[in-house]
């Protein structure tokens, strides 16, 4: 019951794969994976990432008609996120009315365009923030709006747009936005999101109209986010890249290989999209899996991919530099290699918010030693098995 399968950066115990199955499968195999994970689990004691999927699983059992003394309080968190969603979306319905005032254009991402367009019903999908696209031109505009209109930024803003993708902000109500200039995390170049824009489809909330990407973009990001980046409470990236694939009719999946490709995310797919396939018999294409199994990959994509899908604590400090220096490296294109090195470490001296680029080998051995004390720590009390891949699940 406690062994996990570790796919990209989540880590899935045995009782969350019961609630998945319990939640997302038909008939007697999702009735076995409930009654299995209602005699072992206390639900007023799960995980994050577990309590967010119950609305699902009340709607799957309410379709099996299932009986049970657990349905009541499953019906009253069934209705606390609907009435959560509900607050969520006036203030996403406000926010976007401000960015269009502005003549700022927006592209809504993750759980916001995943509720209009796949789920329908907005208290099946959770959200705790709302993700939101912007042009990288218009990302400093942005920036100073969402200041303007009393929202703070949680990570300071480093004033480098080639440093990353996104940044944080909240309000005084706890309204939480991740403001993008990127969709993909390691897709950093400036005209990386040129397609994605160019084919978004239109979406409404409220009284005003925005953009959400297409079902192939949308399977790719969901599966990417989760496939790169460490967070083992987040389960939603599997019913997400379900109902996308619930209308697989849509899916381009020629489309997909080539940003697959385009974006370095060889492994992070072959971990999601092999897991939904023997996990979930998801309808892929045996022909896309088999391509990404076959394709190449280098060292470095390699070292990159095991740095940000493995917990802070665990990342060794010289796969971290490595991550960094491709990071600068796809946001600067095509420079000679020369000019890559020349230049790294003043984006080092950006993204690590320091003043001076002397102090870049200073702050550099600092931040070894530190890393280093963590890692150390980290191994010591953590046994290496729970960080493994495990590819079959044994009950």
């Amino acid at each position: 019951m406690n062994r996990k399968y570790r796919v990209g950066g989540s880590l899935i115990s045995g009782q969350q794969r019961l609630l998945l199955r319990a939640a997302l499968l038909k008939g007697d195999d999702a009735i076995r994976a409930w009654e299995k994970w209602a005699e072992n689990v206390n639900i007023d004691r799960i995980d994050v990432g577990s309590h967010r999927l119950l609305p699902a699983l009340y709607h799957n059992l309410c379709l099996n008609d299932i009986a049970h003394p657990l349905m009541k309080k499953l019906k009253g968190i069934h209705r606390y996120y609907w009435y959560k969603n509900q607050i969520m979306f006036r203030n996403i319905g406000t926010l976007i009315s401000v960015f269009e005032k502005a003549g700022i254009k927006t592209m809504v991402l993750k759980g916001a365009a995943l509720n209009l367009l796949y789920y329908k019903n907005i208290e099946l999908r959770p959200m705790n923030d709302f993700d939101v696209l912007v042009l990288q031109e218009q990302a400093l505009e942005a920036i100073s709006l969402l200041s303007e209109i009393n929202f703070a930024s949680v990570a300071h803003f480093k004033g480098n747009f080639t440093g990353g993708h996104a940044i944080p902000f909240v309000d005084a109500g706890g309204f939480r936005v991740d403001l993008h200039w990127h969709v993909i995390s390691t897709g950093l170049e400036k005209d990386a999101d040129n397609d994605f824009w160019k084919d978004s489809i239109p979406v409404q909330i409220n009284d005003t109209s925005t953009l959400a990407l297409t079902p192939t973009d949308e399977l790719l990001h969901v599966c990417a986010h989760r496939g790169i980046s460490w967070s083992p409470s987040n389960l939603w990236w599997v019913p997400d890249a379900l109902i996308i694939l619930d209308k697989s009719s849509a899916i381009d999946w020629q489309r997909f290989l080539l940003n697959v490709q385009k974006f370095h995310l060889i492994l992070p797919m072959r971990e999601t999209l092999t897991y939904l396939h023997e996990e979930f018999n998801a309808p892929i294409p045996e022909k896309v899996l088999h391509t990404i199994l076959r394709w190449r990959t280098t060292v470095g994509e390699r070292l990159v991919h095991k740095t940000l899908s493995s917990p802070k604590e665990l990342r060794c400090p010289f796969w971290e530099l490595w991550q960094h220096f491709s990071n600068y490296k796809r946001s600067r294109g095509k420079s000679q290699f020369i000019t890559l090195l020349w230049g790294f470490p003043d984006y080092l001296r950006l993204i690590w918010n320091i003043n001076h680029l002397w102090q870049v080998p200073f702050y550099a051995f600092y931040k070894f030693l530190q890393r280093m004390r963590r890692l150390l720590s980290a191994y010591k009390n953590k046994p290496l098995k729970l960080f493994v891949f495990q590819k079959k699940y044994t009950e």
